[in-house]
């Protein structure tokens, strides 16, 4: 049987965004960044966690060509915050 400690080694947070990066934060001190490479982040300790997220829109990092061109905006990949959760990896 695994031991708490195995079982917290193998328990992430989840975050599900489009078109949007962010950061992590873990009781009140920056912990990990969150964008479409890095949507899992393992939890880091057993305990009590003050957890907080910040998301910032990637649209304007495309530059000021897409924000003026109309066609170009409404092409662009929307923006969409899914969820965030707990989860444990299945094991093969």
């Amino acid at each position: 049987m695994p031991s708490f400690r195995d079982s917290l080694q193998q328990l992430f947070l989840q975050f599900e965004a489009q078109g949007l990066e962010g950061l992590l934060s873990v009781n009140g001190r920056p912990y990990a960044g969150i964008d479409g490479y890095h949507s899992r982040v393992r939890v880091p300790q057993a305990g009590r966690l003050e957890l907080s997220a910040e998301f910032a829109c990637l649209l304007p990092a495309l530059g000021p060509r897409v924000l003026s061109d109309p066609l170009l905006f409404l092409l662009a990949e929307p923006v969409i915050f899914g969820l965030a959760r707990m989860v444990t990896p299945m094991r093969s």
